[in-house]
């Protein structure tokens, strides 16, 4: 089980950007030569609750549980994560069906993760929402200011600009009342 909280003194502190396919493109060869190249990854995730804080997830190695506490796309999360066998993710799923977590949402997405700078980077193509670059750092609750500053500089040092979290949360929103057509 992974568990990021003040109780672990961990949390997980973000920062992203929507990114143009051609900018996927640059960053990838830029993080390939770079940065090592830590997992590639296809996942499925569903989301039981409006806000995406309740998830399940398929990726290629297993499955997992997933509450992340604070708003969708704030720049820190404690977040907690049980993990279970790959193919155990149906049944996981049906379970929290029953008891009244049914999918809200799906979202499938190609997950390329890097370590870089001493920093994780993500660059991500989701089906029917877009490529997105998410940049992540674990560390002390006392110490997320410094962690987002330094993410910031990062996502700047990569020539990116962060786009801001409403933005996000409006794209959200639509590929929410729109996933079943936008995933087809």
């Amino acid at each position: 089980m992974r568990y990021y909280s003040d109780s672990m003194r961990k949390v997980e502190v973000e920062t992203r950007s929507l990114i143009t396919p051609a900018e996927y493109a640059r960053l990838t060869k830029f993080l390939k030569k770079n940065a090592v190249l830590v997992d590639r990854d296809s996942q499925v995730t569903h989301y039981l609750n409006d806000d995406g804080s309740l998830r399940v997830q398929r990726n290629g190695s297993s499955a997992k549980l997933m509450l992340k506490r604070g708003r969708l796309h704030s720049a820190v999360h404690e977040e907690f994560e049980v993990r279970f066998a790959r193919g155990d993710f149906g049944k996981l799923g049906a379970m929290l069906s029953a008891m009244g977590f049914p999918p809200r949402t799906k979202w499938f997405r190609l997950r390329h993760t890097f370590r870089w700078k001493g920093i994780s980077v993500m660059l991500d193509r989701s089906r029917g929402y877009g490529n997105i670059i998410e940049l992540e750092k674990i560390c002390s609750p006392k110490e997320k200011g410094a962690a987002i500053r330094l993410l910031e500089a990062r996502l700047s040092e990569l020539g990116v600009k962060r786009t801001p979290e409403k933005e996000f949360d409006r794209r959200y929103a639509h590929y929410r009342r729109n996933w079943r057509r936008l995933t087809r």
